[in-house]
């Protein structure tokens, strides 16, 4: 069921219309639920698929459950413990050669949809559950498989999401910037973005017998065409859900504005980022400040920013461009907080118009070209880069 096709359509405007209509919560938790099972279904179409989603679903609930009995909060290395095995489960899953044959999805490959960032939800929900008054199942489940965002996002935080359903529906005054904004997206993802594609980096089969030009103009628009087609579906998404008296956080803040790594990063993906910095970067280096010497908190946190970024890059796919693209831009920022640390005091002068635009015209041609590593068709990215230098 695609965004774009007339049962997502019919099914987006029954939520909305039964959404505002019924006056109970309880009724629209249910409704909600209802409508995400359908969209879902249309996913899941294997025994594997549906077993392994729902295995999922009870033991991260079950979790959550235990820590909110227990009353306890977990220790940083517990916080650790269960993101380590989640992303491990999310890595094997994704990539089935990945250790194999140990690996248990090699010979039973399954596919779930939207798995990436259930994995975030999930987290998300075993770090804040005990911070809910009100938190049962049917709340859990409809954070988990919210329809609108489960494919692509954005990923809401499950104290904010699940606190939303005692609250009174937005007025009129919502009703025309909602549906503004989900023309833009459509408008953004599936007229422009999805008809430019044959002029992205994954729209060139044959780099080597491609012109040059054309394989420049391919990369560089290529961060331009992601952000019209990711930003579209957040579009989407938001203002579905806005319509249906749920606000989602915003996932884009102006990214092509960034004048470095450091703060496209902030502005893209938000949504993403922020849940990185809080639930792994942030831990990190509370662990690095209370256990290790004051002189390598600096180096420890620096190389901190690294490995995030790799571990960013491969959540989006474990093959061996994603593990460059994420050293590249890690290492970038890292150069970046050397450049803050030896900076004399005092010494930051605000940019003028004319830095400001040209810092940010390099982060965007630093950011689209490196895109190649993961969008060159069948990880072709070495093939690509010498065919835009002039190689044979």
């Amino acid at each position: 069921m695609t965004l774009n096709s007339a049962p997502f359509l019919l099914l987006a405007a029954a939520a909305i219309v039964l959404a505002r209509l019924l006056q109970s919560p309880f009724q629209r938790r249910l409704l909600i639920l209802a409508l995400n099972v359908v969209f879902l279904s249309t996913y899941l179409t294997s025994i594997g698929a549906c077993g392994l989603l729902a295995g999922l679903l009870v033991v991260v609930y079950l979790a959550g459950l235990r820590k909110v009995r227990t009353a306890l909060r977990w220790s940083g290395w517990s916080q650790a413990g269960v993101i380590v095995a989640l992303w491990a489960f999310l890595f094997l899953l994704k990539d089935p050669t990945l250790l194999a044959p140990v690996n248990p999805f090699f010979r039973f490959p399954i596919t779930v949809i939207g798995i990436s960032y259930l994995v975030f939800r999930s987290i998300s929900y075993l770090m804040e559950v005990e911070l809910v008054e009100r938190s049962g199942f049917l709340d859990y489940l409809n954070y988990m498989l919210f329809f609108p965002t489960v494919l692509a996002g954005p990923i809401e935080r499950y104290k904010p999401f699940v606190e939303q359903y005692g609250v009174p529906l937005g007025g009129p005054g919502i009703v025309l910037p909602a549906l503004h904004r989900i023309a833009n997206g459509y408008i953004k993802k599936f007229v422009i973005a999805d008809n430019l594609t044959a002029f992205s980096v994954a729209g060139v089969t044959d780099p080597a017998n491609t012109a040059t030009s054309v394989l420049w103009i391919a990369a560089l628009l290529q961060l331009f065409l992601i952000w019209l087609d990711f930003s579209g579906y957040c579009d989407i998404a938001i203002g579905i859900a806005s319509l249906m008296g749920i606000r989602i956080r915003e996932n884009f803040n102006r990214p092509f504005s960034s004048v470095n790594i450091k703060e496209f990063w902030e502005r893209w993906h938000i949504s993403m980022s922020s849940l990185m910095r809080d639930y792994i970067f942030t831990p990190i280096c509370k662990v690095i400040l209370s256990r290790t010497r004051r002189t390598m908190h600096w180096p420890l946190i620096t190389a901190a920013y690294c490995m995030v970024m790799i571990l960013i890059a491969l959540w989006h796919g474990t093959a061996l461009g994603f593990f460059v693209f994420g050293l590249l831009h890690g290492l970038v920022l890292v150069a970046i907080q050397v450049r803050q640390h030896w900076r004399p005091r005092g010494a930051v002068q605000a940019l003028s118009v004319v830095q400001h635009a040209a810092w940010a015209v390099l982060t965007y041609v630093f950011v689209s070209i490196s895109l190649v590593l993961w969008m060159a068709t069948n990880g072709r990215w070495l093939e690509y880069f010498r065919a835009m230098l002039g190689g044979a």
